[in-house]
Formats: structure tokens, C-alpha cells, sequence
């Protein structure tokens, strides 16, 4: 109920309706969560959530070879953490499948017991979900083979060291390698504030810190490329609205670079104003956080198929029966 709470405090764009507020400053779903009761009237995602959570607690983490105590109450902690967000069900097939357990698992050497039941088990599933009935997501998605649920060696160095990282900061170290390392310097900090990193309860701007006390990312102090992402990290309406309120003069098809140009130009304290706003600085990954964090990506990409196979044959029925 807890994290539940504080998950919904943090974002209130998860999509749940509770925003509006009471007299007495908090909404009632809020105040019940906080109470620690779930009366009669209580909203239907915080009754389907504890459900949720309940079950994955007391479901059997079966069919995994190397998963000791440390990685079982990494996976059950994981696994509780991405379930009111999913999936932890056949739904993890999905490419759009968040890939949170495969980077949070990332240092754990932990392999199926036995890949053939999981792929049939899988693609039984799958062959359902495609039938004349299925949604069209299921269209385009390959059946499972061996191979796909077949984790790579793991690297003891990488491994360690991406141990010593909260579970978190390895999703979020995974995040940033995927969507903003890629995209040239310092885009880490226009990353930092995305729905995705939010919403799973983790505070990217301490992920921030946390990767810079390891080494892992550095605060980018050139101030001309400060001032260039902070402002080309904006939307263009913003820019076109700090112009108009400047009074200056710009044409309405020209790209955000030519705006911010403008504004470089003609009104710098606006981008001042920005840089002062970002708080946190600008940050790009060191030598050696961009070689943890692409090992790191790889080997998420590849397990993801390995957890999503599990949950589809082991665990999404293990939590079915406890429904039932």
C-alpha cells in the first residue's frame, strides 16, 4: 500500500483519476491507501494492485537454475515493482513489454531449467493470442525458439559492478543507454524527467547522483552545450511562447534550432532562466559508464525475451490459480 501510495503521489499522470482533491488537500483513494484500509467504496486500481502484489508475493518463482538469495528477493522485489504498471503476465510477450526485470536481473547469472516447455508453453499462448479473435499487436510477433530464451555468458566484472548499483539505477542506467546515450552529448538530462523512469517509483534526478558517485556519468561543463540541450530539450511551443513574450519576430515553419538561435540572440536571459530552471546540470556518461551501460543494454535486450518466456509459463499461471 505503501509504494503504491507513493508511486501515485509522484506521477499523477500515471493515467488513474484521482487528481481531484479534497478539502482537506488529498484525495479520499490517498487518504485510504495512507490509512492502511481499503474500505468498500475504495477505487478498483488500488482493490486490483494489492491483489496484484499479494499474488506475486506468494507465487512460486519455479523452472530458474541460479537464483540465489540475493537475486530471488531481487526478482520478487522487480517483480512486485512492475506490477501496477505490468506486465507480469502473458502480456510480457508484447514487444512493448517494459524491460525493466531484464536490466534490474542484469547482474544474476540465472538461466531456465528447462527452455523447451517454456518456449512450447509460450507459444501456445501466442498462437491463442493470434487466432481470428486476437488483437492486431499480436500480428507480427515471431514464435519463441530455444535460442531466444537462451541468456548470454555473463561478464563477472560487468556483473559486479552492476551489482554494487541499486536495482533501479541499472533500469535506469538501461534507460538512458538506450534513449539517450545514443543520441550525442549531455541528452541524459533531457531524458531524466520521461514518464517511463517516473513511473516505476524512481526518482531520476537522485538516479542522477547516485550514477555520478559510481563514476558512471559527469556533469557536462561546457556551457555552450549546456545551454544548446537545456533549450533544444524544450518543446516548440515553449520556445515559440518565451519569442512572443520577448516581442521578437520569428517565422512560424522555422525548426527548433533556428529559435533557440533567436532566442541565443536576441533574449539569452530566457535560456538563463532554463539553465537555472534544470537544476541537476547537464550530464553524459563517462568512458566507462558507456561501456557498463552498452553491455548492459545488450544483455537487457536479449533477457527480456528470457523473463517475458518465464512470466507467459510460469508465472502468469502460478497467479491465475491463486485468482481462482
Amino acid at each position: 500500500m505503501s509504494y503504491i501510495l507513493q508511486i501515485v503521489e509522484a506521477n499523477p499522470g500515471v493515467g488513474l483519476a484521482i487528481e481531484a482533491e479534497s478539502p482537506r488537500g488529498e484525495s479520499k483513494e490517498i487518504r485510504s491507501i495512507r490509512s492502511g484500509k481499503l474500505p468498500a467504496s475504495s477505487p478498483w486500481w488500488a482493490e486490483s494492485w494489492i491483489e496484484k502484489i499479494r499474488a506475486v508475493l506468494g507465487a512460486p518463482l519455479a523452472g530458474l537454475a541460479g537464483l540465489g538469495t540475493v537475486a530471488s528477493l531481487e526478482l520478487r522485489t522487480a517483480l512486485v515493482i512492475l506490477t501496477p504498471l505490468g506486465p507480469v503476465d502473458e502480456f510480457a510477450l508484447l514487444p512493448r513489454s517494459d524491460p525493466y526485470l531484464a536490466a534490474a536481473m542484469s547482474p544474476h547469472d540465472v538461466k531456465l531449467t528447462d527452455p523447451r516447455f517454456v518456449v512450447d508453453r509460450a507459444n501456445e499462448y501466442l498462437r491463442r493470442m493470434q487466432g481470428p479473435t486476437g488483437a492486431p499487436a499480436w500480428e507480427d510477433i515471431s514464435p519463441l525458439t530455444v535460442n531466444d530464451v537462451t541468456p548470454p555468458v555473463l561478464d563477472p566484472a560487468m556483473a559486479r559492478r552492476l551489482a554494487n548499483l541499486p536495482m533501479g539505477s541499472r533500469a535506469h542506467l538501461a534507460d538512458l543507454a538506450r534513449r539517450a546515450f545514443l543520441r550525442g552529448p549531455a541528452a541524459a538530462s533531457n531524458f531524466a524527467a520521461f514518464y517511463e523512469t517516473r513511473c516505476r517509483g524512481y526518482d531520476p534526478a537522485t538516479g542522477l547522483k547516485i550514477l555520478r558517485q559510481e563514476g558512471l556519468v559527469k556533469v557536462v561543463t561546457d556551457s555552450g552545450i549546456v545551454r544548446n540541450v537545456v533549450a533544444m530539450g524544450r518543446l516548440k511551443p515553449d520556445l515559440q511562447e518565451m519569442l512572443d513574450g520577448a516581442g521578437i519576430k520569428y517565422p512560424k515553419s522555422a525548426p527548433k534550432r533556428r529559435l533557440v538561435e533567436l532566442l541565443e540572440i536576441h533574449a539569452s536571459h530566457r535560456i538563463d532562466s532554463l539553465v537555472e530552471e534544470q537544476g541537476d546540470g547537464v550530464h553524459e556518461p563517462t568512458d566507462a559508464g558507456r561501456a557498463i551501460a552498452d553491455w548492459l543494454l545488450a544483455r537487457a535486450t536479449v533477457t527480456s525475451r528470457v523473463w517475458a518466456a518465464w512470466m507467459a509459463a510460469y508465472l502468469a499461471p502460478a497467479l491465475e490459480m491463486r485468482r481462482d
